[in-house]
């Protein structure tokens, strides 16, 4: 199966990174104030640590750059081949967007870090505890979590969005009309960061009246768990909320998605060159420049500037512009390194490359499982809990509530966390075939291309994916 490997490996990547971070964010006791002490302390190796996690994760740019570049292979390749069936490319690229889209809702429903299971299973006083809190108290005291816009749907939506730019561009042709395109992308996509902060405020003040926050579960001021609310004026708070509201919007999230597809039209051009990915390390250095300038002349929080607003609102869930624009100018050349190097490149040991980066490939296509399924975390500190108490009834470790671990045995469920996980999807590839993983769902979902069927014995195609890969290339032949 043609696979681009080095998104795959970056899929990887920052699927773990999030499983990762999402457990040391609630668990922690150093992130009790939004990790602002590891930042102030002198312990470098803990600070890059969370310098790291905090630009490549808590930005959801990186999964949406990734998704972008693929994705816009994949529908310029095909457009490419079945010209006479853009309706049905189109189609299919809409269809996708809403399976997403109704995925990336029944996460935010239900499994974020933030959500009713997490804390419910963070309750001392929780049914799973011992106590008599219920689930079902948290789920009819927090079922408006639904209205959240997170990394799933959002690239759902854009994916819908950047379909009829697709369609649009595919009839404009020409000797340099990718050169068109790319740019039109880049133009767009850092506008769309750039004018974020006026668009987030204009959906902030359209009908909330409440802090940025919150707006996702407040409409005038009353909590829409409250009920009362008729079916458009939800409708009207979600699309509010998917413009700019919290966790990730479309302003400035697009912007990401703009700038992922214009390197999809780099590589899908008749004779890419290496040297043209060199070109868009310009506007990502711009990017970065114009971030850092904006922090500290032009940020504002809470009456504070600069550095001291940028700590004092450390734990932020949207999106300062600076954050965006820098994560971004550091993201962009991860990837277009990546594809240089890989490839891009005639020399590459194409086997020992596969061969050596199928762990991290295999969390890739585990994507979604992991990002659902790692709330259920509190089973492992269960069974921990347990153990300890058993030799030691005395102790006072706290697996419960929140930054309730101290430094050793947070790495250490972390660590037996990860081992779980990595054996977790190996057994589900090689025994499972990936059958009732969450990923495993949306495939069944996806229609299978005209003349083939769909292979029972590996419906995920996980052999082709991991095993029998043919890598995509740009480079000639001699």
């Amino acid at each position: 199966m043609k696979r681009i490997t080095s998104m795959d490996f970056w899929r990887g990547i920052c699927i773990i990174i999030a499983t990762m971070f999402h457990f040391l964010f609630v668990s922690w006791e150093k992130f009790k104030n939004n990790g602002a002490e590891i930042l102030a302390g002198d312990n470098y190796v803990l600070i890059a640590l969370a310098v790291v996690m905090f630009v490549f994760i808590h930005w959801r740019g990186l999964f949406l750059l990734i998704s972008a570049v693929v994705n816009f292979y994949q529908l310029e390749t095909a457009a490419k081949k079945y010209d006479s069936n853009m309706g049905v490319i189109f189609a299919k690229q809409i269809i996708t967007g809403i399976v997403l889209i109704i995925i990336g809702k029944i996460w935010a429903f239900a499994f974020p870090y933030w959500g009713f299971i997490e804390l419910w299973s963070r309750d001392p006083s929780s049914t799973f505890w011992g106590g008599t809190i219920t689930l079902a108290f948290y789920l009819k005291d927090h079922w408006a979590f639904v209205f959240i816009i997170e990394a799933i749907d959002s690239i759902g939506l854009m994916m819908i969005i950047t379909s009829f730019f697709f369609v649009l561009f595919h009839y404009f042709r020409g000797k340099y009309a990718w050169l068109v395109k790319v740019v039109f992308l880049n133009v767009i996509g850092y506008t769309i960061i750039f004018v974020s902060p006026l668009i987030i405020q204009w959906a902030s003040n359209i009908h909330y009246g409440d802090s940025l926050i919150d707006t996702f579960r407040h409409i005038n001021g009353v909590r829409i768990e409250g009920g009362g609310f008729g079916f458009w004026e939800l409708l009207r708070h979600t699309v509010i909320i998917w413009i700019g509201g919290r966790e990730a919007p479309l302003f400035p999230m697009l912007g990401s998605y703009f700038v992922g597809a214009s390197f999809g039209y780099i590589i899908t051009q008749e004779n890419p060159k290496r040297t043209q990915l060199r070109w868009m390390l310009i506007p990502s250095a711009i990017a970065v420049i114009v971030g850092v300038v904006d922090l500290f002349f032009f940020y504002e929080y809470a009456g504070l500037t600069g550095i001291d607003a940028m700590f004092a609102n450390i734990g932020f869930h949207v999106h300062p512009r600076w954050f965006a624009m820098i994560s971004i100018g550091l993201q962009a050349p991860i990837i277009l390194a990546s594809l240089a190097i890989i490839e891009f490149n005639p020399k590459l040991n194409q086997e020992r490359w596969l061969k050596y980066t199928r762990w991290i490939r295999r969390f890739g296509v585990f994507t979604l499982t992991l990002y659902f399924l790692g709330v259920f975390d509190f089973l492992v500190r269960w069974v921990i809990r347990k153990i300890v108490h058993a030799i030691n009834p005395s102790s006072t470790v706290d697996f419960i509530t929140r930054y309730g671990l101290a430094d050793g045995w947070t790495f250490a469920i972390l660590g037996i966390l990860m081992g779980l996980w990595a054996i977790g999807i190996f057994v589900w590839d090689k025994v499972g075939k990936g059958y009732l993983s969450v990923d495993f769902f949306v495939n069944l979902l996806r229609i299978p291309k005209k003349g083939r069927k769909r292979d029972w014995k590996d419906p995920m195609n996980l052999q082709g994916i991991l095993y029998d890969v043919q890598m995509v290339t740009f480079w000639k032949k001699p």
